[in-house]
Formats: C-alpha cells, sequence, structure tokens
C-alpha cells in the first residue's frame, strides 16, 4: 500500500470509492475523480481531455495525451460517468464564470457564456485556457481520503481500483490492455490485485 508516497496506490472496494468521490468538492475535482474511476485512466490524460473528447458513447484518449503518445484510445462511457458529465456541461459554464471573477473580480464575469466548446478544456482551472494542475487535484484527493478515513489513496487508486475489480470479473487481459493503454501485458499484471477470496477460488480448483 502506498504510503509516504512509495509504494502502490490503494485497491479501493466500490463502497470505498463512492464514499471517497462523495468526499470530493463538488465541481472539476469530483467529476475528475467520476473519469478516472469508470475510465482506469491516468490522471496527466484526464486532465488534458477537451469536450470533444467525450462528445461520442466513448471518452477519447488522443495520442497526444497519452503516456508516451504512441496510441489514441476509447473506453465505452459507463452510465454513471455519462451522467455526470451531462450534469457538469450544465455546470461548467458557471463554473467558468466564477473563476474568472476571482482573478479578475467583476469584470471578469461573461454572463453571455452559454456552454462549452468542443475545444474547452474538460476541467478548467482558475484560467479557462489551462486545465486544473495535477497538484490541485492531489491536494483535494488527499484531504478528501483523510476525510473518508482512507489510508494509502492516491490518484492511481482509481486505475488499479477499475482495472482489479474488472480483472476479478473475469474480463480477459487483453481486453483491459486495450482500454488502459498499458505496453504489455507483463505492465498491466503489475496493476492488478489478488483478493484473498479469489485465491481461495484458486486454491480450491487445484487438481
Amino acid at each position: 500500500m502506498k504510503h509516504e508516497r512509495f509504494g502502490q496506490a490503494r485497491v479501493l472496494s466500490t463502497v470505498e470509492l463512492d464514499l471517497l468521490v462523495e468526499c470530493l468538492p463538488a465541481g472539476p475535482h469530483r467529476v475528475l475523480a467520476t473519469l478516472l474511476r469508470y475510465t482506469a485512466g491516468r490522471v496527466s490524460e484526464g486532465l488534458q481531455l477537451r469536450w470533444a473528447h467525450v462528445a461520442g458513447p466513448a471518452v477519447l484518449f488522443p495520442a497526444p495525451i497519452t503516456k508516451r503518445g504512441l496510441k489514441s484510445r476509447e473506453v465505452p462511457q459507463h452510465p454513471a460517468l455519462a451522467a455526470a458529465l451531462a450534469e457538469w456541461r450544465e455546470l461548467w459554464p458557471l463554473w467558468v464564470m466564477k473563476a474568472a471573477a476571482r482573478v479578475n473580480g467583476p469584470a471578469g464575469l461573461d454572463e453571455s457564456l452559454k456552454g462549452p466548446n468542443p475545444a474547452d478544456f474538460l476541467f478548467p482551472g482558475r484560467n479557462p485556457q489551462e486545465h486544473i494542475t495535477r497538484q490541485s487535484f492531489d491536494l483535494r484527493l488527499r484531504k478528501a481520503a483523510e476525510l473518508a478515513g482512507l489510508a494509502g489513496v492516491s490518484s492511481h487508486s482509481f486505475r488499479r481500483s477499475g482495472l482489479s475489480a474488472a480483472s476479478g470479473a473475469g474480463i480477459p487481459l487483453r481486453t483491459l490492455q486495450s482500454l488502459s493503454g498499458h505496453s504489455s501485458l507483463a505492465t498491466l499484471s503489475l496493476y492488478l490485485e489478488v483478493s484473498e477470496d479469489q485465491k481461495r477460488q484458486a486454491a480450491l480448483a487445484f487438481a
């Protein structure tokens, strides 16, 4: 388990993930956590997404924002993620206006802003032309984990939890690799946690 930035991020159960997400402040940080949870994406990839990348039934991680930038991948949208993104689309203009007002004062308000354009960042920072920072998300995630009483949590917990749960449900590794973007099955296997129940089931299947 991760401790003081060493070790692997903790794998969380569905109940623990629900609690962690609810402990995050409403707004881009909570929606980003939801996206990472249901896509097993890397936080660096999620931060760089634009509205055009979530316009269809899948989340598109284009090659330039992926690790090593070699290959794009698509992850079908989980219904819970689709609902969260639809709600966030409605709230996005208000968030951007409030962020601009904090930086520029009342003059920063643009009440003509009706909604995001395809090229706009999904998770805008104080400057709408930039996305929220990794440091900002990590800080809020640490506070949420403390509030939820969950140790060993990092942004990678969403990725490890999703992949481990899918593997435990019997999803083939090749399928998981196509969704996670791992370079090899060996690398992917390092992310997967084997539960005690899975070990017991395997032991009972021994010849």
